[in-house]
């Protein structure tokens, strides 16, 4: 019999329920210690037949890590067993991995994956993706067999067992992945803190696919594909990251996970301070209805374990290096399944959902091809930020605080909402521009390909500002003024350059000007 404060177990649970009851059959003697994740499906008979077991029911498919992590908290038990539904194990097989931990030292392992009729299952048999294993998976080099090289074997999540303190040391799955290679990446944190793990030769039945074969296949190829392209972004330098992206650009070109019908928005918040997150969590979490609606933070504050325990129906996305708000909001972006996908910033407050009359409308005027709506941004003194933005011929870029009538070029990413057609099409923020006028040259991107932007007078919103940039004015100086170079490059026809060149490079010059002064003021 195994304890409770010993031993948790995980159970993913998507769509399968034959599975869930054959498995939580086969454990029937360690109930107690089970929690089953439910991210789709009625689990109601079962919650009945099993009253022992714990089950957690999210409101939509949260995916894989988020999922995971959700049920790590139930208790706090010394070691943390995930499975999958399609997993065959018994209480004497998961004592016999508990031994193996305890007798090796491990901090984490899994067992060996055999399919039913007995034979090792090899897409459970991966290495820790490298940029040269993952060059020699999709180039002709596979052909000459598995690769002479390896840091090792990535221990699959769907049978992983870890200790409790180094998964939350770790912290927990990242939420980035929605599915795939969210075990290589926590593998991958393993090696690089030196902690002690390895595939056992214990063997295991895994059945395999039974979630995966409910998708046909373009949306798998979709799903792991963009989240390889993850993992590279998050773990290889910029050259191999460019090389791997081009060698497997012809599987998929997909920007963004596949839409969930439950999840009418997403909303993604870029964080750096713990006092704003916490802020923003408790005065503007109740505008939220999580059975259509979608909140994905991505910060760089480092504990977020209290966080994730207070508020579970969010995902949390952690950044290792702050990379500007364009990276930044592009992660939450790529994680976001709702239909329409919007970011608001964490010093921004309303007394009521502001988002919610932005995706009527949306809903109301499907002909017009809007690209993005956005409410009408106020200070805190009430006087008005933003009603959207036009740029002016002569390298200038206009805030609108009335509109007649004016054509908008972009709105302002402090609050807006994005059609996801127009990001599939277009794509997301340019992550060149770092921070500060993404969502000017990602508007105008937009309205090249003919989708246009909105902003609602009567919706508002109260922006604090600048609680970031103050900090460092010579950095957001110097941000203006090579993105303003990058927005004039990419975006001046050259019609312009021959009607205003020399008034471009004076407003440029002008740029340029001002960082030298902020130079001059810290000194």
């Amino acid at each position: 019999m195994i304890d409770s404060s010993l031993l948790s177990i995980v159970i993913i649970h998507w769509n399968t329920p034959a599975a869930l009851e054959r498995q939580l059959t086969e454990l029937k003697d360690i109930h107690d210690c089970i929690c089953v994740v439910n991210n789709g499906g009625d689990t109601t008979r079962l919650e009945r037949s099993f009253p022992r077991v714990t089950f957690y029911t999210n409101k939509h498919n949260q995916g894989f890590g988020k999922a995971g992590n959700s049920g790590s908290y139930v208790n706090s038990s010394k070691y943390i067993l995930f499975l999958n539904t399609d997993v065959h194990i018994s209480t004497a097989e998961i004592e016999a991995l508990l031994t193996t931990a305890k007798q090796q030292s491990l901090s984490a392992l899994s067992p060996t994956l055999i399919t039913p009729n007995g034979e090792i299952d090899p897409r459970y048999q991966k290495d820790i993706p490298s940029f040269m294993s993952l060059l020699w998976e999709f180039t002709p080099l596979n052909r000459l067999g598995q690769p002479p090289f390896s840091q090792g074997k990535t221990l699959p999540g769907a049978c992983l067992l870890i200790k409790r303190s180094i998964f939350e040391q770790l912290g927990g799955w990242d939420e980035r992945y929605f599915v795939w290679f969210e075990d290589s990446r926590l593998s991958l944190q393993l090696l690089n803190q030196h902690q002690p793990f390895t595939v056992t030769s214990q063997r295991v039945i895994h059945q395999g696919a039974l979630s995966f074969d409910q998708l046909h296949t373009q949306k798998r190829t979709e799903l792991f594909f963009l989240s390889m392209r993850q993992f590279i972004d998050q773990n290889l330098g910029s050259i191999q990251k460019w090389i791997l992206n081009w060698n497997t650009r012809r599987f998929s070109h997909n920007v963004l996970l596949s839409a969930d019908s439950q999840i009418e928005l997403s909303l993604v918040v870029p964080n750096m301070q713990r006092p704003l997150l916490e802020k923003f969590l408790e005065q503007q979490l109740h505008l939220l209805t999580f059975t259509k609606h979608e909140l994905i933070i991505v910060t760089s504050v480092n504990d977020i374990t209290d966080l994730r325990r207070k508020y579970p129906e969010v995902v949390f996305i952690c950044l290792e290096q702050n990379k500007g708000f364009a990276h930044t909001v592009n992660l939450g972006f790529r994680r976001a399944r709702g239909k329409y996908i919007g970011t608001v910033n964490d010093d921004t407050f309303a007394k009521k959902s502001w988002f919610e009359p932005l995706v009527e409308y949306l809903e109301q005027h499907p002909q017009k091809k809007i690209g993005s709506i956005a409410p009408q941004v106020l200070k805190p003194n009430k006087e008005v930020e933003s009603l959207g933005i036009t740029v002016l011929p002569k390298g200038k870029a206009k805030v609108l605080t009335t509109n007649n009538g004016q054509s908008i070029d972009a709105n302002n990413a402090a609050a807006v909402i994005y059609n996801r057609r127009a990001l599939e099409e277009v794509g997301l923020y340019d992550e060149r521009f770092g921070s500060y006028l993404e969502d000017i040259d990602l508007g105008l991107r937009m309205k090249k390909r003919g989708w246009q932007h909105l902003a609602l007078p009567e919706v508002e919103i109260t922006h604090i500002g600048q609680q970031t940039s103050r900090r460092d004015p010579s950095q957001k100086a110097w941000q203006d003024t090579k993105n303003w170079w990058l927005l004039t490059l990419k975006h001046t026809t050259a019609q312009q350059w021959l009607t205003s060149g020399w008034a471009i490079v004076i407003e440029r010059a002008r740029n340029l000007s001002g960082f030298i002064k902020t130079l001059n003021s810290v000194d």
